[in-house]
């Protein structure tokens, strides 16, 4: 997706595009390497939802599921310390059996990646690229 989206958006920002893949960690690595530049719109990086919800959240300094906190939420559902209310999956998960699938209760299903940048990237840098963003998903 990024490859492809650079690709054209070189073209509208007239000048190269270069993707770099920083794999590993869940996708946070890469969203770390993306937060922690200079914010003049040169360096951005795609953020999957999964990384969001997963790991540290290096964009806004808060930390909604810190790692091992999902073995935590676990441990305190078997406890009876939590209930969930629903699973990201179409259908009922089999463990437990009362947690409905996302589908089931009625939301929608899909994923999404989120295009960002550090901190402090001014109004028009964002503006730009998100016409160029725009433009290369449109073509």
């Amino acid at each position: 997706m990024a490859r492809l989206a650079a690709e054209r958006m070189r073209h509208r920002l007239g000048q190269p595009a270069v993707v770099e893949a920083r794999s590993g960690a869940s996708g946070h690595i890469g969203a770390e390497a993306t937060s922690g530049v200079v914010p003049d719109g040169y360096t951005t990086g795609t953020v999957s939802m999964h990384t969001i919800l997963i790991n540290p959240l290096p964009f806004s300094g808060r930390h909604p599921l810190r790692p091992g906190q999902s073995r935590q939420l676990y441990r305190r559902h078997q406890e009876g310390r939590v209930r969930p209310l629903a699973v990201t999956t179409r259908e009922r998960w089999p463990a437990p059996p009362a947690v409905v699938g996302a589908a089931m209760a009625g939301l929608s299903l899909g994923s999404w990646h989120l295009w960002a940048g550090p901190p402090g990237t001014r109004s028009e840098v964002i503006d730009r690229l998100l016409q160029a963003i725009r433009a290369a998903f449109a073509e």
